[in-house]
């Protein structure tokens, strides 16, 4: 949008939001002159590229943003398959216990958004432990509830609960199958 301004003060030119597309780019004001005369002002290749690095920069930012919200996306949608809500708990009053669920959605978020994590001594990489928490579901989340249940009660030494429970879910990812299959071998023995 071009404003005319009074005798003696520069034009105006605002350039806003420009959506083009699906793709939303943002530019900035620019004044005809610095010094408010009634003159053009030449523009330099040091301005232009002043120009082009911020220019650059809202592009990139934006591109950030995107990215941000395609990946929160994403997280909301591991935690949907996961059905959080079965560990929810109600007491004998009526309400609701949210505590477990909380400790679950927060091991999930370090393991999404953690760059790598620690599994025994094997160093995982993000991608890989983004594509096994996709395989996540509510049955192998209660399986891993259960194995680390059964481990705490064996074990004495746990320093940090969380990266805990990040291992005993992530095994229960790959172990959950494996385990049901010869628990089922086991029962048919029997």
């Amino acid at each position: 949008m071009r404003k005319d301004r009074d005798f003696g003060k520069p034009n105006l030119i605002y350039l806003g939001k420009l959506i083009i597309g699906n793709q939303e780019s943002i530019f900035l004001q620019f004044k005809n002159c610095k010094n408010y005369n009634s003159e053009t002002e030449k523009t330099t290749s040091q301005d232009m590229k002043k120009l082009q690095l911020i220019n650059n920069t809202n592009i990139n930012n934006l591109n950030k943003s995107n990215t941000e919200i395609s990946q929160s996306n994403e997280l909301d949608q591991i935690k949907e398959q996961c059905e959080l809500h079965i560990l929810e708990e109600e007491d004998e009053f009526g309400n609701i216990n949210k505590r477990k669920r909380e400790i679950v959605e927060n091991a999930i978020e370090m393991m999404y958004y953690s760059e790598s994590i620690k599994i025994d001594n094997a160093i995982l990489p993000q991608e890989l432990v983004r594509n096994k928490l996709k395989q996540l579901n509510g049955a192998k989340i209660c399986y891993a509830l259960q194995k680390l249940n059964t481990s705490l009660g064996n074990t004495q030494n746990v320093t940090n609960s969380t990266k805990y429970l990040i291992s005993c879910i992530y095994n229960a990812i790959t172990e959950y199958y494996s385990d049901a299959e010869i628990q089922y071998k086991i029962d048919c023995l029997n």
